[in-house]
């Protein structure tokens, strides 16, 4: 198993409500560190409230209903976090810029050709993303390191 790096994991808890093998689902609650994030809006109308159902690896034998330790490696959500916004907005910006280009040499009109290529080269980025995050979905899991008694009352509120 790889080995955990306690100086910069991000720690979270949660209840397990489901397995399936080294793979187990867990129910995390949102942390109030949230309601300072830009982004809150749009994980709570994702979410549905609080409540998040993460997929995580088993490293502990964790059953259905026990309360886990989830450790998050900052690099894998920083390199998610980047294939997922960085990518889609340069592929954009590329065929934007090549369609532009294209169009100026090819007496066509620059707008709509940049628009076209701008779109598709986007859409093209986001099944790219698609394929690669069911490929290696199992390699950038959060970990269950271990099983608690309770969870921490700044992380269940």
């Amino acid at each position: 198993m790889e080995s955990i790096d306690q100086g910069e994991t991000i720690i979270q808890y949660g209840e397990v409500t489901g397995s399936d093998g080294d793979v187990i689902m867990v129910k995390v609650i949102r942390p109030d560190a949230c309601n300072h994030c830009a982004a809150k809006g749009a994980c709570h109308t994702m979410s549905f409230g609080r409540e998040h159902f993460a997929r995580a690896k088993n490293l502990c034998n964790a059953q259905k209903g026990d309360r886990v330790e989830i450790k998050i490696k900052p690099s894998g959500l920083l390199r998610s976090a980047a294939l997922v916004y960085l990518f889609p907005a340069f592929m954009l910006l590329t065929g934007a810029l090549a369609g532009h280009q294209i169009a100026l040499s090819k007496s066509l009109n620059p707008d709509v050709t940049a628009a076209i290529s701008g779109i598709s080269l986007f859409v093209i980025s986001i099944l790219v993303i698609w394929g690669l995050s069911f490929k290696n979905r199992d390699k950038i899991l959060p970990e269950v390191t271990r099983i608690v008694t309770e969870i921490p009352a700044c992380n269940a509120e």
